[in-house]
Formats: structure tokens, C-alpha cells, sequence
């Protein structure tokens, strides 16, 4: 099968901290520059996440072994309360790290394995539509399945041809959110 892992070339860094701030929970700040963006998102008024993306080609692991240094210096020129936040998250909180990318399958059954969601089309949040595009594509399998339940070949083979044009669709969104 030709299936491969596309890399947007996006360093992904989350971050959560135990700590009372004086942020309202749900209201989320933005900060976006040239090749990166940081978003403040208080959880609760005893917890809040950081998320950032960052234009990075260097490969995954050679990002993570720098991390915290990145995330620092990808925005040390933002006002003195982002400044204090990112080194509170990087010394006290839980940080998350990975690359953005896609999952390409041109096929996503083979025997009795059916590949759903992040395992055969992962959009990437950049589609907006990860997790929502996952339970579609188990509802268009069950309703195959519904159709045909005593030719799960067929259903299979259905999912598998109806699928792939609604993945492009959204994998292509994703590239053009990264752009």
C-alpha cells in the first residue's frame, strides 16, 4: 500500500500549569507573527494551557530535545506577562511536543483491517476537522456496513472508495491553514 506520513513542517507545543492566574476561563488570547502563533487558554481559574505552533523543518526529535529553548525564543519578543507565563510552563507545567502532519493511505482497508480516523487520514487541527472527520468516517463505514450486513466486503469496499475524495477535501484545508 502506498501510504505515507506528510510533514507540514510545524512544531507543535502544548503546555498546562497548575497555577491560580487572573485570565477569565474560556477566553482565549491570540498571538500571531511571521511563521508562529501562541494561544493563552485558561482552563480554569486554577488551570491554563499554552498552545503554539511554530514553521520548523529540523526533524521531530531534534525539535524535542529543544523544546523549551524554542518555545522561549519564538516569542521573547511578546510583553513581559507572555514572557512570565512561558517560563512558568516551561520550569512548573507539562509540556507536549510533536510535529504537524498528514496520514496518506490510498487504502484504507486491507483484509479484516480498516483504518478510521488519525490512522488513515489524520487532517491535522490546521483542517479543523480531526476528530469531527474521524466520527464521520465511522458513520459512513456503519452505514455501509447497515447496507450491506451480509457483504461486509462490499460495505468495506464502498467505505473504501467513498472516503478518500472527503479526505482530500480536508487534508487540503490543512495545507492551506499551514501555508
Amino acid at each position: 500500500s502506498n501510504t505515507y506520513f506528510e510533514d507540514l513542517n510545524i512544531f507543535y507545543l502544548a503546555g498546562r500549569l497548575q497555577k491560580k492566574h487572573g485570565y477569565k476561563p474560556g477566553v482565549f488570547k491570540w498571538f500571531l507573527g511571521v511563521g508562529k502563533m501562541l494561544a493563552i487558554l485558561p482552563l480554569s481559574e486554577n488551570e491554563i494551557a499554552l498552545h503554539s505552533y511554530t514553521y520548523r523543518s529540523a526533524n521531530v526529535a531534534t525539535l524535542q530535545t529543544d523544546a523549551t529553548a524554542l518555545l522561549a525564543t519564538s516569542f521573547s519578543g511578546y510583553n513581559n506577562e507572555v514572557q512570565e507565563l512561558l517560563r512558568e510552563v516551561i520550569e512548573q507545567g507539562v509540556l507536549f511536543t510533536d510535529k504537524v502532519g498528514m496520514v496518506h493511505s490510498e487504502n484504507l482497508v486491507n483484509g479484516r483491517v480498516i483504518l478510521l480516523g488519525d490512522a488513515g487520514y489524520c487532517p491535522t487541527p490546521l483542517s479543523g476537522m480531526g476528530a469531527s472527520l474521524s466520527i464521520y468516517g465511522a458513520k459512513v463505514l456503519s452505514r455501509f456496513i447497515e447496507k450491506n450486513p451480509t457483504d461486509i466486503q462490499m460495505a468495506l469496499q464502498n467505505y473504501n472508495q467513498a472516503m478518500p475524495p472527503i479526505i482530500a477535501k480536508f487534508q487540503s484545508n490543512a495545507k492551506r491553514n499551514a501555508a
